[in-house]
């Protein structure tokens, strides 16, 4: 009878403490996600930030560009005045505007193509987030991480100088027209070329993050893999 009242006595004592020991680490597990979330929004927060900034850097590009233009088209039909035919003169004035627009619509593109491209970078931050709280090598994802986030600020540089680029048609005599405007459109073509690089190789520093991040995805399933077989074969 003593000895039942012993037993009866010790898990008394042990229930409260194993109660306790579960509300701690379901609070040390709340605060854990509480944290995460907090990062995931900072995040965010920052990547909104940066697109807005950008959006105002390039509004301001705009404005600038667009008294370029006005000016380099006058220039242009100044320097027009000395070509006899007027169907030329009109083709020329045509083209000249075409290129301007042909570099504010892959501009354009290429910026939304950077916001898209920050948005799937974002979302491999918050998964590496996860992986690091539980506990797994996370090294080389952040490393990933930094230099596709180096890659797209690149691009955002190289967006926003092509943006403020305007393409003059040199104009000499009737027959040199269609070789200088040739001139101006290869001009105008390597550039976006040069710089529609620059995205492509942001984009592969993303995809080289993503990568990463399912190799320690792969590594930390492997690991759970193991154990569990590990366990099982104790029992």
């Amino acid at each position: 009878m003593r000895k039942v009242i012993i037993v009866i006595a010790l898990c008394a004592i042990a229930v409260p403490v194993f109660a306790q020991t579960q509300f701690s680490a379901r609070e040390r597990l709340d605060a854990l996600k509480k944290e995460r979330q907090g990062v995931i929004e900072n995040m965010r927060g920052e990547m909104e930030q940066r697109q807005a900034e950008f959006k105002e850097m390039m509004a301001v590009q705009r404005a600038a560009v667009k008294s370029s233009i006005n000016t380099k088209r006058a220039d242009l039909q100044k320097r027009l005045a000395t070509i006899k035919d007027e169907r030329k003169k009109k083709l020329v004035e045509k083209i000249d505007a075409q290129m301007d627009a042909l570099n504010e619509r892959w501009t354009d593109h290429f910026s939304n193509v950077l916001d898209r491209l920050e948005i799937i970078v974002v979302k491999i931050e918050e998964r590496t987030a996860q992986a690091e709280e539980r506990g797994r090598d996370i090294s080389a994802v952040k490393n990933a991480i930094a230099d596709a986030k180096s890659a797209i600020a690149a691009s955002r540089t190289a967006v926003a100088v092509q943006a403020g680029k305007t393409y003059g048609i040199t104009v000499s005599t009737d027959d040199a027209l269609r070789t200088e405007v040739g001139k101006a459109r290869k001009m105008l073509h390597g550039d976006l070329a040069a710089v529609r690089d620059i995205v492509k190789s942001a984009r592969e520093k993303i995809h080289d993050a993503a990568v990463a991040l399912a190799q320690a995805v792969k590594a930390e399933n492997r690991q759970a893999t193991t154990t569990s077989s590990t366990e099982n074969n104790t029992q």
